[in-house]
């Protein structure tokens, strides 16, 4: 680039480009991601064990950090977390578009999938479905159903999700087919597996106590460690097909690297 002081006024019509190259090194981010949802969880906790003891001055702490509660620091770490899954789902689908991949559009439904997970997660709409099947079953007695009946809705959308992109995960490289299978599991068995089992557990003990928070913790982390695994598969993806993405600012048209 010419370093003498006219030489923008020489070339007046001429676009000034930026290109910045985003380097993503996986593993590093996820270790800042589960450090944060470790510090949550281990907060959480002991909190709950205070409180359980008799600390009764700190109920406004809790509900800052209990990792069960909406609308707290755990919750808008979650919906953090599914934003960025839905970032980072988008840029594949923008890549995978570009060089006429297979399915590509697939990867967007998935993004916009993950959206909705995040609004879900700060609003809690699954939770409302629980009163409609409580009359659909008329369901009328103390149990998982009358707690948690979103858990059949759930389940439902669950299997149908997974019968439709079959196909498409089929065809991802082996590696990343594995993580995201492992992913689904630790997030589903979270949201829907522990969600029953501690709604079994509350439905027989009629209260909230330590255990029942424990299960709901454990919940929770589930949850979260799953999204950071599928985070880093991503991530490892983006990084295996394409090495780095190269983003340009400016008159010229942006260019998506070549897939290794």
């Amino acid at each position: 680039m010419d370093s003498h002081p006219d030489a923008a006024s020489e070339k007046p019509n001429q676009s000034i480009v930026s290109s910045y190259a985003v380097s993503i090194i996986p593993a590093s981010v996820v270790k800042i991601l589960s450090s944060v949802a470790a510090a949550l969880v281990l907060i959480s906790i002991t909190l709950q064990l205070l409180l359980q003891f008799g600390s009764t001055d700190i109920e406004w702490l809790v509900n800052f950090f209990d990792v069960n509660r909406e609308s707290n620091i755990p919750t808008f770490y979650s919906v953090f977390l599914l934003i960025l899954s839905s970032i980072l789902l988008l840029l594949i689908t923008m890549l995978e578009k570009k060089r006429k991949a297979f399915h590509s559009w697939m990867w967007g439904i998935l993004a916009a999938g993950f959206l909705v997970l995040a609004l879900d997660e700060l609003a809690s709409f699954h939770e409302k479905l629980t009163y409609y099947v409580r009359i659909a079953l008329d369901v009328k007695q103390m149990g998982i159903l009358y707690l948690y009946g979103w858990v059949v809705p759930g389940t439902l959308i669950v299997l149908a999700a997974g019968f439709f992109f079959l196909r498409f995960w089929l065809r991802l490289p082996k590696k990343t087919r594995t993580f995201v299978a492992i992913a689904a599991v630790l997030y589903v068995g979270g949201a829907i597996g522990m969600e029953m089992a501690a709604g079994s557990y509350l439905a027989q003990a009629g209260k909230t106590d330590i255990s029942y928070n424990i299960l709901a913790t454990i919940e929770e982390a589930l949850e979260m460690g799953g999204i950071i695994l599928f985070i880093h598969t991503l991530m490892a993806y983006i990084k295996g097909i394409y090495g780095e993405v190269r983003i340009q600012l400016g008159g010229a048209d942006s260019e998506t690297p070549e897939p290794r």
